[in-house]
């Protein structure tokens, strides 16, 4: 069982990531804490409330950049399944891991797919640390003493004028360092698994390029992600026309859906 978060429009890239979790055997539900009925028909799965995974009267850090890091951690705790970002297109399907990670680039555990005990000790951590409250969000465990001083000021004088403060860093840094605190990160699955397609503006400039991505995948690789923001940044959101993505499209959506 997959799970996600969604707000906002919805594109054939949503949709083609669904689908091709369908594909590989995996239902997934998708959370919202908007209309369900609505996004379920636009999605073609099962939409669920947020709010029962995340109650509304928390959700100080609703618009946060990094509130989706948060979000799954919470539902991975409640045993609701395996994470999976909304710009990931499965291949293949999932191993049946305890734990299913990946290494990123630079050095760091992406947080795309993500299977982790709900008891471990990796979530437990990881999940304290996101939900500690005003100054200790803005100082990161990991970081040099000179670093956490200064966004420890600046988090302190951004709330006493009111303006927005430095942002929490629940993501890939967060994971890769409580992985490496309680001795998982060994379990890190090769970059080809799960991120073939490097988070670099020259590699996914070349997604359209025949043969480019195909020449990323490997018999190893289970997915790839897209990185939705960088895409959409460089190469738009229009309904692919050409390369793999569109074949992969083509395959798993209807014409009327795309």
């Amino acid at each position: 069982m997959l799970f996600s978060f969604w707000s906002g429009p919805v594109t054939w890239l949503e949709r083609l990531s669904v689908a091709s979790a369908n594909a590989i055997g995996e239902e997934i539900t998708v959370f919202t804490y908007e209309n369900c009925d609505a996004l379920s028909r636009q999605l073609g799965c099962r939409v669920a409330d947020a709010a029962n995974v995340f109650p509304p009267d928390r959700l100080t850090e609703k618009s946060a950049p990094h509130f989706s890091d948060h979000f799954r951690l919470e539902g991975l705790a409640q045993g609701l399944g395996t994470w999976t970002d909304l710009d990931v297109v499965f291949v293949r399907p999932l191993p049946p891991s305890d734990y299913i990670f990946g290494w990123q680039n630079g050095g760091r555990i992406g947080n795309s797919v993500l299977r982790i005990p709900s008891e471990s000790e990796l979530l437990k951590r990881y999940l304290a640390f996101c939900r500690e409250r005003p100054l200790r969000r803005y100082v990161m465990p990991w970081m040099p003493w000179p670093t956490k001083c200064t966004r420890a000021i600046k988090g302190l004088f951004a709330t006493a004028i009111g303006v927005r403060p430095p942002a929490p860093k629940y993501g890939p840094p967060a994971l890769t360092h409580f992985a490496k605190v309680t001795g998982v990160d060994r379990l890190a699955l090769p970059e080809s698994v799960l991120y073939p397609l490097p988070i670099k503006n020259r590699a996914i400039a070349r997604v359209y390029e025949p043969g480019y991505l195909e020449s990323r995948i490997g018999q190893e690789t289970v997915c790839v992600h897209l990185w939705r923001s960088t895409f959409s940044g460089i190469n738009g959101l229009h309904y692919p026309r050409a390369g793999w993505l569109a074949n992969r499209a083509n395959a798993l959506l209807s014409s009327k859906a795309a």
